[in-house]
């Protein structure tokens, strides 16, 4: 049996209107997960205290805090991207839509609050490195797709030609056409890649590129169009095996997602290991897993709580809707960034094993939940 139950924002305190949150420090210790959400904030009567701006909060709604501001951005986080912050919380990188709507992904030093470029168009992180100053990355800029090791720090990348098929790695430049939905392992150490039958672009006789609408992703050697398949990329030569390394659920348009641990993605209601991911291990609770089996976010934004073994009650599974103060000063107009989760450092150690429960309204026990069905059976509204 599930239930669902509501959670409050408080993005400004009730006693002073005027007063916006804090900035989050950016080795801030927490005790929970953090979401990132987007608003603007209203005073009671309406007037603009702040524009659309991120912010984060525990999973629990508490503990609101500022994480950058629409000039140190220079803009506002994209809604339709995911924002990403580092392991050890100190680099957010997200793309950023200006007052022309245009698209670029830069990165704010949330220590030194220095914000630099990027690239044009989006980014999204595939795996960040341990030590916080490198990730695999994929840049997209129009019809292109680029893929780079960076350094966050100097901004050296090293473009990742292993992922690049035959075809293009030989004709050189950095373009990626053929490889889609990347999972890597917790340690970096292994790539699973997906290739789609998709039109490709082409470099034409007079130089420009275009949609060449009669030839398929047949880059890769002996691919047919119409045909998908996976390859696997092993270090440290990241030479590519190909083989059925996604469970079949996983082609076609169904997306990936990956835990904010690293450990974990999701895929048509499954989920799989991100170091075996032809296997499902369970049925997904929701889509962007914070802790699997017991906490997950939906991608209608619900926070999902499997209750653990010992818990007892009479529910088996509990979701949560984030909603504003009834104050008039929080825009309805919020944004939770579902993909946008972010483990303290200080929670790291025995992850797996932590556990929230504490932090949540107390759950009526089955003596709790069985009166309750008496009386209101009594009263002739069940």
């Amino acid at each position: 049996m599930s239930v669902g139950l509501d959670i409050e924002m408080d993005i400004v305190s009730d006693d002073q209107l005027s007063t916006l949150p804090p900035y989050e420090l950016w080795n801030e210790p927490f005790d929970m997960p953090r979401r990132l959400f987007i608003t603007p904030v209203f005073d009671s009567e309406g007037n603009e205290l702040a524009p659309m701006e991120p912010y984060t909060m525990n999973i629990n709604g508490t503990e609101v805090r500022k994480l950058a501001s629409y000039a140190e951005l220079n803009g506002t986080i994209s809604i339709m991207r995911p924002a990403y912050r580092s392991p050890d919380g100190r680099y957010l990188i997200a793309t950023i839509r200006d007052r022309t709507h245009n698209e670029t992904c830069i990165v704010l030093d949330l220590k030194t609050r220095v914000r630099r470029k990027l690239s044009y168009g989006y980014c999204e992180i595939n795996h960040w490195k341990a030590d916080s100053y490198q990730a695999y990355m994929t840049f997209v800029a129009g019809p292109f797709t680029y893929r780079y090791l960076v350094d966050i720090q100097t901004f050296e990348h090293e473009p990742l030609t292993f992922l690049q098929a035959p075809a293009e790695r030989e004709a050189g430049g950095d373009k990626f056409q053929g490889m889609v939905k990347l999972v890597f392992s917790p340690d970096g150490q292994q790539i699973v890649g997906l290739l789609t039958d998709q039109p490709v672009y082409v470099k034409g006789e007079d130089g420009t590129w275009g949609r060449d609408t009669e030839i398929k992703r047949t880059l890769w050697d002996d691919q047919l169009p119409g045909q998908e398949y996976s390859l696997k990329f092993t270090a440290p030569d990241y030479q590519a095996e190909r083989g059925a390394f996604y469970h079949p659920s996983c082609y076609g348009d169904g997306a990936l997602r990956v835990s904010v641990d690293g450990r974990h993605f999701t895929c048509a209601g499954k989920v799989f290991h991100t170091d075996a991911p032809s296997e499902p291990i369970m049925d997904s609770q929701g889509e962007w897993i914070i802790q699997n089996p017991y906490w997950a976010i939906s991608d209608s934004g619900l926070l999902m709580r499997t209750l653990r073994y010992n818990e007892g009650g009479p529910f088996e599974r509990i979701f949560y809707r984030y909603r504003a103060h009834e104050g008039n000063y929080l825009n309805r107009r919020y944004f939770l960034m579902r993909s946008s989760l972010f483990i303290p450092p200080n929670l790291r150690d025995n992850w797996e094993s932590r556990d929230w429960s504490e932090y949540f309204p107390e759950l009526p026990t089955d003596d709790d939940y069985h009166a309750a069905k008496v009386k209101l059976t009594s009263l002739g509204r069940l």
